[in-house]
């Protein structure tokens, strides 16, 4: 990043600023690799849609190995808590015509 100019850019200062406030706060929160890698890409001068196109294959891939991890457990283990026991609050149900 150094050698292309991106290690000093305003939205990964920015991240890392924001970090140094967490850490300091009570939560003691550090960015993690997406932060980094979003703040890197803005300074790039990325869209959020150029953003997105360029990192849905690195979310996207981790797909398949759970799905295979799934296969072997049994049903229910993947996402394990029943949808009764969610509390929603949101908005109602939309019907779909």
């Amino acid at each position: 990043m150094e050698n292309l100019g991106y290690a000093t850019g305003k939205h990964l200062e920015l991240a890392f600023n924001i970090e140094k406030f967490l850490i300091e706060s009570r939560r003691r929160f550090r960015i993690n690799y997406a932060a980094l890698v979003a703040s890197v890409c803005a300074d790039m001068g990325f869209s959020a849609r150029e953003f997105y196109l360029y990192t849905i294959p690195a979310f996207t891939a981790g797909f398949a190995p759970c799905y295979i991890d799934a296969l072997g457990q049994s049903e229910g283990s993947l996402f394990p808590l029943r949808c009764e026991r969610i509390d929603y609050c949101g908005p109602k149900a939309r019907s779909w015509d």
